[in-house]
């Protein structure tokens, strides 16, 4: 594979670009966009995607009318949902079936003379982001496309994690049958920009050597003694309970910015553990689509005031935790505390009946507000809490449903995207595409997958550190 350089790499009509974690990738796009003429479509997957290229687009003064960004998925439903009836269209809410759908339907569509003319007279240049997250039946639509203009791919094959379907596979951009003359014209960025700019050129270095075993041996069994500047404290099992929460108090005190990532990306029990075992010193990332906060929010749809308590003492033993809600309410009344309590919970069970008799999910929502800030529970999932606030409030407001509310606030993430500040934890899957000061991957064993790891390991643009876990028959000390 060749350097890049921006001006080869767009006068070819078809071109790939291998962008490592951290390399450089957006910035990249944007100094194509410098050197093309005419219009460029920008595709790529998310909507966080989508501003994070404005964004860079807008910092290095490219004229918004040089191009247009948006996601696959948007591109591809505007020809579908304009040419194809209604009521031959699956419902949205029917995700599987829609999506398939649209991307068989775009499929045909994009392949008609006229539209391919349509195409052809807008735009001179395609470039597609994240390709790496490109199923086959994507690849597809992009091919298809590649035939009307110009058409550069990004993407990086150690960070192809998102697959989710069997029957439509993630692409394999190292696959030369698959790739054509993309491969034949591939192009690979060289220099660690994520870490030379944060003083830490040793970690970038030797990241690259360890992107490279990964590649060649497809497997996690790493030693990280050949990556000093990787931190990895070894904990014996046999004093995992008092080693485990020192190192992490001590992590935790040193580093204002911290992202402890998860091996385990299926469920959300272990992150919840966690988090409350560091006494919610930790902001748990949560799953833009996470099904608690829609069933949930349909729990508040479904809620009438003869149900109000036994609804919020089941979502308010998810939110704050079973024990804790059972110290002031049950499913028939509040708990009539003694002592320092008993002010609070008089107050509570008056905001209850408040509410009750005048029910209405402002009233609801001010109860949850009540139990975090009078009662100063404990949160484990903030974001689930905050999110069904602002959506029984939207409700309120808009006259909607909460599950609406909550599809909207949602979307909104969706659309703009998050940032990781303080102290927070999430897996790779929450993770990929965001960087933070530290990372710290917990229990790296466990990580089982070489390419999840990959993209755990990069997320650290100042210092990354393993926690590794020992039996005693190897006890060679905690630290190396």
């Amino acid at each position: 594979m060749a350097p890049f350089v921006a001006t080869e790499f767009i006068s070819k009509q078809k071109s790939m670009l291998i962008a490592p974690a951290g390399y450089g990738k957006t910035y990249a796009i944007a100094e194509c966009l410098l050197y093309t003429s005419g219009k460029s479509l920008v595709l790529t997957h998310t909507n966080a995607g989508v501003s994070a290229l404005k964004e860079k687009f807008k910092a290095r003064n490219i004229p918004p009318d040089k191009y247009q960004v948006e996601t696959i998925s948007s591109y591809v439903q505007k020809y579908v949902h304009s040419f194809v009836s209604p009521a031959t269209i699956p419902s949205q809410d029917d995700k599987r079936a829609y999506f398939s759908y649209i991307i068989n339907a775009a499929i045909t569509i994009l392949q008609s003379p006229w539209i391919a003319k349509i195409i052809k007279n807008t735009y001179r240049d395609l470039f597609v982001d994240e390709y790496q997250d490109c199923t086959l039946s994507y690849h597809r639509v992009i091919m298809i496309l590649s035939c009307y203009m110009r058409t550069h791919l990004m993407g990086d094959p150690l960070q192809g994690i998102f697959g989710f379907s069997a029957k439509d596979p993630l692409v394999d951009m190292r696959d030369v049958g698959q790739m054509g003359d993309f491969a034949r014209n591939s192009y690979e960025l060289v220099i660690p920009w994520r870490w030379n700019n944060n003083g830490r050129d040793d970690l970038g270095i030797q990241l690259g050597l360890l992107r490279g075993q990964l590649i060649r041996q497809q497997n996690v069994n790493i030693d990280y003694a050949a990556y000093p500047a990787i931190i990895v404290h070894r904990i014996i099992t046999d004093v995992l309970y008092v080693e485990l929460p020192r190192i992490i108090n001590d992590i935790l005190g040193r580093y204002p910015n911290i992202l402890f990532i998860h091996p385990i990306s299926a469920k959300t029990d272990p992150r919840v553990d966690f988090v409350r075992k560091f006494n919610n010193r930790i902001y748990m990332l949560e799953s833009l689509d996470d099904k608690d906060f829609y069933s949930l929010s349909r729990a508040f749809d479904a809620m009438t005031p003869d149900t109000l308590l036994s609804t919020l003492s089941v979502i308010c033993g998810k939110l704050f935790g079973v024990t804790h809600t059972k110290e002031w309410i049950t499913d028939e009344r509040v708990k009539n505390r003694q002592g320092e309590n008993k002010d609070l919970s008089l107050r509570l069970d008056e905001k209850v009946r408040f509410t009750t008799e005048n029910f209405s999910r402002r009233n609801i929502a001010s109860i949850l507000e009540f139990f975090r800030t009078e009662l100063k529970m404990p949160v484990a999932r903030a974001d689930l809490l905050n999110s069904l606030i602002t959506s029984l409030k939207e409700a309120d407001e808009n006259k909607c449903s909460v599950y609406e509310g909550m599809c909207n606030a949602r979307n909104r993430l969706r659309r703009y995207g998050r940032k990781i500040h303080g102290h927070c934890i999430g897996t790779t899957l929450l993770t990929k595409g965001l960087e933070c000061d530290c990372v710290v991957l917990l229990d790296i064993d466990a990580f089982t997958d070489y390419r999840h790891l990959y993209v755990a390991l990069t997320r650290g643009s100042r210092d990354i550190i393993v926690i590794k876990l020992v039996p005693p028959e190897e006890r060679q000390g905690n630290l190396f």
